[in-house]
């Protein structure tokens, strides 16, 4: 047994690491592009980019050092999955569809984090904002009903961060999708 255990935590640093080089690699490249531009025009084109490069390559060393422990320390109890921005999962529960759909939004209205909840009934489907927080600019929340059969409906939740291109989101987002399982799964008969 001990191998395996070892080989996943293995696995789940490798996929750490991985996410880290990405999303580093990514802020490293934009940084040197940005820096570069703004300092060709104070010292021509060649000095500009070079310095851009550097300054890009200094200005992500200062960024990891201060956001990878933060990230880790706030993800480290949590599953690989959380490692991704954006989250999915399933739930399967009973019940009349109004029932279950009007359940659904109490429990997102109960939520201190979530600002907005947007039932969309005709669609079948609601949405939901959080509010800002330190550790991110809010994220987008949603809930698809499907009709299995006449008592079993199907809840395809997500969430993911308000902003395309955020990077890394601190586990925010599995922690909404898990929340929001767990709630309905204690308020509402599992299918």
């Amino acid at each position: 047994m001990l191998p395996i255990i070892k080989r996943k935590s293995g696995l789940v640093f490798m996929k750490r690491v991985k996410k880290y080089i990405r999303v580093f690699t990514i802020l490293c490249v934009l940084s040197a592009i940005l820096f570069g531009l703004l300092m060709s025009l104070k010292v021509g084109l060649l000095s500009g980019m070079i310095i851009g490069i550097v300054g890009g390559i200094l200005w992500t060393i200062i960024m990891a050092i201060i956001f990878i422990p933060i990230d880790y320390l706030l993800t480290r109890d949590l599953s690989t999955e959380a490692l991704n921005v954006r989250q999915d999962r399933e739930i399967q529960v009973k019940g009349d569809f109004d029932y279950v759909f009007q359940k659904c939004v109490d429990i997102l209205k109960g939520f201190k984090t979530i600002k907005i909840v947007t039932p969309l009934k005709e669609k079948n489907a609601i949405s939901a904002r959080t509010k800002m927080s330190l550790a991110s600019f809010g994220e987008d929340i949603k809930l698809q009903f499907d009709v299995l059969a006449q008592d079993v409906k199907k809840i395809h939740l997500s969430s993911s961060p308000t902003y395309r291109f955020t990077l890394l989101d601190y586990g925010k987002n599995f922690k909404n999708v898990d929340m929001i399982c767990k709630m309905i799964a204690n308020h509402i008969e599992r299918g």
